[in-house]
């Protein structure tokens, strides 16, 4: 990818996505490559299935410490709209856009 730089890898095309969220509030934008490629598992070697994520060079450190400072021992909520699985450190429904539930 020209003028992109390897952010990284994720493990599923929602942990992409979920990322992609993330970074878009702070104004950086995400390309997410290999994210289809799921439908392949058993056919492909295992190297040519990752998720790889990329970030202009300019955003790519200011993406690492987002990345850095996410909190993942939040509990995860279920948005009582739609029923969505959410991270903790997710305020809205990434799905619908409802808000979280008051605890």
């Amino acid at each position: 990818m020209e003028d992109w730089v390897e952010l990284g890898t994720a493990s599923t095309s929602t942990e992409a996505h979920l990322i992609r969220i993330l970074l878009a509030r702070e104004g950086i934008t995400l390309r997410i490559d290999g994210a289809a490629l799921s439908g392949a598992l058993g056919e492909l070697p295992i190297e040519m299935m990752q998720i790889r994520l990329w970030v202009h060079p300019l955003q790519l450190g200011k993406a690492q410490r987002l990345l850095e400072s996410r909190t993942d021992n939040l509990p995860i909520w279920f948005c009582r709209h739609c029923a969505e699985e959410n991270p903790g450190e997710f305020s809205v429904c990434w799905h619908c856009g409802h808000e979280m539930p008051e605890l």
